[in-house]
């Protein structure tokens, strides 16, 4: 694999949590093993003190635990932990840090972790949702599902404060809500999977799903003769990158299993059909382009115009 100017080719797993979160961080790392190819990503939601995760859970995994800095390089079996009052973002493979954009009242630090994530990570992505107070998260697990990313929340009846993994399973965005020892499987197993851990979308030879592969014919055919939808003339990388999730989730190891999968349960027929309809829930999801259209443009619009008329067409799709 190659950083920094190329494509960042392993998943990364960010585990979001606040109050009652070091005993879910503990026992998932107790739980996993050190090799599993992915960089985990730790962003605690309530951080107005000095974090003292990286001295702590140090002793419950053999991989590297790190304070995150700006700039600091994104690894694979490393497990990265977030500042306090910073907000964390990626970029070519590194970390970015800028100045905490909630300084009042409950912060959003995972959101914004997750949605730099969707925009701006090439590999797999899998959010994990833990112990914790508030929602925070909560609003971008969409988005990660929009990218081919599968979601996961920790079983409320085993989280310290279930605040957040219920805000979370709230969203109806979560695939898995499970008890931290079998979260800790599922990731496993998910980290392991042959096309999850590799590039998605890439449409090149060897990829698991080829534009010329009979049995993705054959999916499409399935799909469309139960729902009446045909996907045949969709973008092949969304194709690709739904399918790809759903086989990670059901651990199906190719193409051709998982289209026996599917012929033998109408609920996972349902389910690719739900994932390939994902929608962008929020028409405003970067507030900070329409501000600056709101101060920028739109005066200098209407200033060139001033007496005159103006018409706006606004796209309906």
């Amino acid at each position: 694999m190659t950083i920094n100017g190329a494509a960042k080719d392993f998943p990364i797993v960010c585990v979001g949590g606040s109050a009652g979160g070091l005993d879910a961080y503990t026992r998932l790392l107790r739980n996993l093993p050190d090799d599993m190819g992915v960089a985990i990503v730790i962003v605690n939601h309530v951080r107005t003190v000095a974090t003292q995760l990286h001295k702590i859970l140090p002793h419950f995994t053999a991989m590297p635990v790190e304070l995150i800095t700006d700039h600091l390089l994104i690894q694979p079996n490393r497990v990265f932990i977030i500042p306090e009052q910073r907000d964390l973002h990626v970029l070519a493979g590194d970390f970015h840090l800028k100045p905490i954009s909630k300084p009042r009242g409950w912060p959003d630090v995972i959101t914004v972790f997750l949605r730099s994530l969707a925009e701006h990570w090439d590999g797999k992505l899998i959010a994990v949702i833990v112990s914790g107070y508030d929602g925070d998260g909560a609003a971008a697990l969409r988005s990660i599902k929009e990218v081919g990313g599968i979601t996961i929340a920790q079983r409320l009846d085993t989280a310290k404060q279930p605040d957040m993994p219920e805000s979370a399973i709230a969203t109806g965005a979560v695939d898995f809500v499970l008890p931290i020892p079998l979260l800790a499987r599922q990731l496993s197993l998910i980290a392991g999977h042959p096309d999850f851990a590799s590039l998605p979308d890439k449409e090149q030879p060897g990829s698991a799903l080829s534009p010329d592969d009979p049995n993705l014919a054959s999916l499409l055919a399935l799909v469309r003769s139960t729902t009446k939808a045909d996907f045949s003339h969709y973008k092949l990388s969304t194709v690709t990158r739904r399918v790809t999730r759903r086989m990670a989730i059901k651990h199906a190891q190719d193409l051709e299993g998982y289209l026996e999968l599917l012929r033998d349960d109408p609920a996972e027929v349902e389910a690719l059909y739900q994932d390939l309809l994902i929608r962008v829930t929020s028409f405003f999801r970067q507030p900070e382009v329409f501000e600056t259209l709101k101060k920028n443009v739109f005066p200098q619009i209407a200033e060139a115009q001033a007496g005159g008329q103006l018409r706006f067409w606004v796209p309906g799709c």
